[in-house]
Protein backbone atom coordinates (compact mmCIF):
# COMPACT_ATOMS: atom_id res chain seq x y z
CA UNK A 1 0.00 0.00 0.00
CA UNK A 2 2.29 2.91 -1.25
CA UNK A 3 -0.41 5.43 -0.84
CA UNK A 4 -1.92 4.59 2.86
CA UNK A 5 -1.45 7.03 5.54
CA UNK A 6 0.28 5.66 8.81
CA UNK A 7 -1.95 5.78 11.24
CA UNK A 8 -2.19 3.00 14.43
CA UNK A 9 -4.90 0.71 14.77
CA UNK A 10 -5.02 1.47 18.28
CA UNK A 11 -5.27 5.53 18.03
CA UNK A 12 -8.18 4.78 15.35
CA UNK A 13 -9.94 2.43 17.87
CA UNK A 14 -9.50 4.82 20.59
CA UNK A 15 -10.79 8.21 18.82
CA UNK A 16 -13.26 6.79 16.56
CA UNK A 17 -16.11 7.28 18.71
CA UNK A 18 -15.28 11.05 17.83
CA UNK A 19 -15.20 11.69 14.44
CA UNK A 20 -13.92 15.49 14.49
CA UNK A 21 -10.98 14.14 16.12
CA UNK A 22 -10.26 11.77 13.80
CA UNK A 23 -10.07 13.58 10.73
CA UNK A 24 -7.75 16.05 13.07
CA UNK A 25 -5.38 13.15 13.51
CA UNK A 26 -5.69 11.55 10.21
CA UNK A 27 -5.02 14.76 8.17
CA UNK A 28 -1.85 15.76 10.53
CA UNK A 29 -0.51 12.11 10.21
CA UNK A 30 -1.01 12.31 6.47
CA UNK A 31 1.06 15.56 6.20
CA UNK A 32 3.66 14.27 8.79
CA UNK A 33 4.16 11.34 6.39
CA UNK A 34 4.37 13.22 3.29
CA UNK A 35 6.24 16.26 4.32
CA UNK A 36 9.95 16.61 2.84
CA UNK A 37 11.15 18.94 5.27
CA UNK A 38 9.90 21.46 8.40
CA UNK A 39 6.66 22.73 7.52
CA UNK A 40 3.40 25.50 8.83
CA UNK A 41 -0.14 23.70 8.88
CA UNK A 42 -2.62 25.82 7.92
CA UNK A 43 -4.87 25.63 10.83
CA UNK A 44 -7.10 27.87 9.61
CA UNK A 45 -7.92 29.84 6.61
CA UNK A 46 -7.87 29.13 3.13
CA UNK A 47 -6.20 25.87 2.86
CA UNK A 48 -7.61 25.24 6.75
CA UNK A 49 -10.22 23.98 8.53
CA UNK A 50 -13.18 26.75 7.93
CA UNK A 51 -13.28 29.40 10.83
Amino acid sequence: MANAIPAGIEVVKDVGAAPGLLDLFLWLAYWCHVAKAEERFPLFGAFGFPA
